[in-house]
C-alpha cells in the first residue's frame, strides 16, 4: 500500500476518531452519573484571568451522584463554584467543611447531579438520540468521501489493490461505528436506570407516607377510645 493511500486512510481513522471521542464527551455532559468528564468544559474566571478546572482544583467522585470540587487555594472556592455551575446550571451545589481540619476555610465543593424523573428522562433519552444521528452521519460521510478519493487515487491499479485498501478503510469505520453504538447504549442504559432508581425512591416515599398516616390515624382512633 503506497503512501499516498495510508495517509488517506489515517486521515479518515482521524476524523472518525475525533467525531466518536466527541460524542463520548458530550455524552459525559448530559449529567446522570457523577463523571468527572463533565467538568472538562468548565473555565473558571479568578480576578481577570480565565482558568480551567484542573489549574485550580482537583475533582472526584464522591457517591454515584455525587462530584467533589477542593479548589487548590481556599480563596478561589466561589470562583470556583461559580464557574461550574455557569456550565451545569442543573447540578446541586453545597459546600462542605472538610472534617479532618478545624481550619473554618478548609472547604470544598459538592455537585448532586439532579434526579432523572420523567421530563429528565425522555429530554436525555432525546438528547442522546440526536447526538448519536449527528455522530453517524458524521462518520458514514467520512467513509463516503475517503472511499470515492481512495478509488481516484488508485485509478488504473490492480482491482485486488484497490480492495485492500477499501477493505482497510472499513475495517477502521466498522471499529468506531461500533464503539458508537457501544457508547449510546451504555447511555441511554444509565438514563433508564436512573429513572428506575427514581422511580423507586418516589415508591418507597408513598409507602412510608401512607404507613404514617395510617400510623396516625390508628393513634387518633386510640386517643379517643374511652375506658368504660
Amino acid at each position: 500500500m503506497n503512501r499516498k493511500i495510508q495517509k488517506l486512510i489515517g486521515d479518515a481513522k482521524g476524523k472518525m476518531n475525533g467525531y466518536v471521542a466527541l460524542l463520548k464527551l458530550r455524552y459525559g455532559n448530559l449529567c446522570v452519573k457523577a463523571d468527572v468528564i463533565s467538568l472538562l468544559p468548565v473555565t473558571i474566571v479568578i480576578g481577570n484571568e480565565e482558568f480551567n478546572i484542573e489549574d485550580v482544583a482537583e475533582a472526584g467522585i464522591l457517591k454515584e451522584d455525587v462530584l467533589a470540587v477542593i479548589p487548590k487555594d481556599s480563596d478561589d472556592l466561589f470562583d470556583i463554584g461559580k464557574g461550574i455551575m455557569k456550565a451545569h446550571p442543573e447540578f446541586k451545589m453545597d459546600i462542605v467543611q472538610n472534617e479532618r481540619s478545624d481550619d473554618e476555610k478548609d472547604k470544598y465543593l459538592t455537585f448532586t447531579m439532579p434526579e432523572v424523573n420523567k421530563d429528565r428522562h425522555d429530554l436525555l433519552e432525546t438528547g442522546v438520540k440526536g447526538l448519536h444521528e449527528q455522530c453517524k452521519a458524521r462518520i458514514d460521510a467520512v467513509l463516503e468521501i475517503y472511499t470515492v478519493r481512495i478509488t481516484k487515487e488508485l485509478k488504473g491499479a490492480a482491482p485486488a489493490e484497490i480492495d485492500d485498501a477499501k477493505d482497510k478503510l472499513k475495517e477502521i469505520y466498522d471499529f468506531y461505528n461500533e464503539t458508537m453504538e457501544s457508547l449510546t447504549k451504555e447511555k441511554l442504559q444509565e438514563i433508564d436506570e436512573a429513572y428506575e432508581r427514581y422511580q423507586a425512591q418516589q415508591e418507597q416515599k408513598e409507602q412510608e407516607k401512607r404507613e404514617e398516616e395510617q400510623a396516625h390515624g390508628t393513634n387518633k382512633g386510640q386517643s379517643m377510645t374511652f375506658d368504660q
